[in-house]
Order: structure tokens, then C-alpha cells, then sequence
């Protein structure tokens, strides 16, 4: 069988969909495992260079070649999968996103609103979610429309990794 020597790729940058660089933060030390846009407002930040996912798609495959993206960029996917519509509905790219509902909540506080200002966030997510294709949690369990919204009406995101195939 085919291994996967030779055929991953490592692109040194962050993936944004303005393409321009960002502030990323952490609550302990630039670089740690939990830095986030997120966190922007922490006393750690610092500046990292972005290239857009379709221009990092389109200069590294050929158009009828499979691809398959892992995101899981610490509270950046709030910001990311709403632009990213046609990527997301390419039969030819597999999807596994992770997401992080907590640090999204952690970053919106607790205070008045911030059930509302989750759901904010989170539906135009949904919204762009090309259900015409299979979506399933980590677990093997179908995600639907229906149920994603009636989840997000209780102020909810029932799922930390979507998988897109």
C-alpha cells in the first residue's frame, strides 16, 4: 500500500482567510499548544505570517488530486470555516476540523450575552456546512442541519470534531 513518506506537506505559516498576518496569544508562553487568536488580548502575543487555505491547496495539488485537511487551530476555525464554503463543498477535500467550543467560551466570558455571542459565532458555521456531503463527529455519529441548530438554540456546539468526506 501507499504510505504517506513523501506525500505530506508542511507549510510554515498560519492559514487565515484574509492571507495577512495575525496576532495570536497565550495564557503561558508564545508557541505553547494552547495559542489562539483567540487570546489576543493575553499579555503573550505575537505576529505570524498567513496564506489563505485555497491559495496553499491550489499551489501545492493538482486540481484532480485527493486532499485531505486537519484543522485544529486553537479557537481559529470560528473565524476561518465561515469563508471557506466552496473548500468545504469540494468532493476532492477531506475534512477533519477540529474545533474548541471552550476556548471560544473562555474567550466571550461569562457575562450577559455571551450564550448569544456563542451562537453568533458558531451559526454562520453552520450556515456554510455543505450538508449535501457526510458530515460525521469523531465517533461516527451523523451530524445533520436540524440537529446542529436545535443544539445551538440551547447554546451548544454538540460536537468537537467534524469530519467532512
Amino acid at each position: 500500500g501507499k504510505t504517506w513518506h513523501g506525500r505530506i506537506e508542511a507549510h510554515h505559516c498560519g492559514i487565515h482567510h484574509s492571507g495577512q498576518p495575525i496576532t495570536l496569544g497565550a495564557q503561558k508562553q508564545a508557541g505553547d499548544s494552547m495559542a489562539s487568536v483567540l487570546m489576543q488580548g493575553s499579555d503573550t502575543t505575537w505576529q505570524v505570517p498567513t496564506r489563505t487555505l485555497q491559495d496553499v491547496i491550489g499551489a501545492a495539488c493538482r486540481p484532480d488530486e485527493k486532499v485531505f485537511v486537519k484543522m485544529d487551530i486553537e479557537g481559529g476555525e470560528f473565524e476561518m470555516l465561515p469563508h471557506l464554503g466552496p473548500l468545504l463543498a469540494d468532493p476532492r477535500i477531506t475534512f477533519y476540523i477540529s474545533m474548541h467550543p471552550g476556548i471560544l467560551r473562555q474567550s466571550l466570558g461569562e457575562g450577559p450575552g455571551s450564550d448569544q455571542g456563542f451562537r453568533d459565532i458558531i451559526a454562520p458555521i453552520i450556515d456554510v456546512l455543505p450538508f449535501s456531503r457526510s458530515l460525521e463527529r469523531l465517533d461516527g455519529h451523523a451530524l445533520n442541519e436540524a440537529w446542529l441548530r436545535k443544539a445551538l438554540g440551547r447554546g451548544r456546539l454538540p460536537t468537537h470534531d467534524i469530519i467532512i468526506f
